[in-house]
């Protein structure tokens, strides 16, 4: 996943991150019941690392790293939501929806949402 442009970049993986308002995620899609990832696995699995910091919702330093990544003019890029609900995951069609909006409305006009 990391090997093909831009994700490459570590400056864009943490703009993405950044870029997205996890607590608006979680008070629309969770009701307020739920925790932010900052893994990719949930915290009652085996290899969990709680010493991952994550990045806090800051779309203006998002769009500081894109700019030191030489991408200023944002990029696009394929969002792909699970069809199908799950017990950590109640609506990713929402989910996909918020993420692309914040990501739209922050540098990455021309995103493709494979839902």
């Amino acid at each position: 996943m990391w090997r093909k442009k831009p994700l490459d970049n570590q400056k864009v993986r943490q703009a993405l991150s950044m870029a997205v308002n996890k607590d608006a995620i979680i008070e629309a899609v969770y009701q307020g019941a739920g925790q932010k990832a900052k893994n990719l696995i949930p915290p009652t699995m085996w290899g969990y690392n709680d010493d991952i910091v994550d990045y806090e919702y800051n779309p203006e330093k998002a769009k500081a790293l894109l700019k030191e990544a030489g991408l200023a003019d944002g990029f696009t890029i394929d969002l792909w939501a699970m069809p199908v609900q799950r017990p950590y995951n109640p609506n990713a069609r929402r989910m996909a929806e918020m993420v692309q909006a914040d990501w739209g409305k922050n540098w990455c006009e021309n995103q493709d949402r494979q839902l």
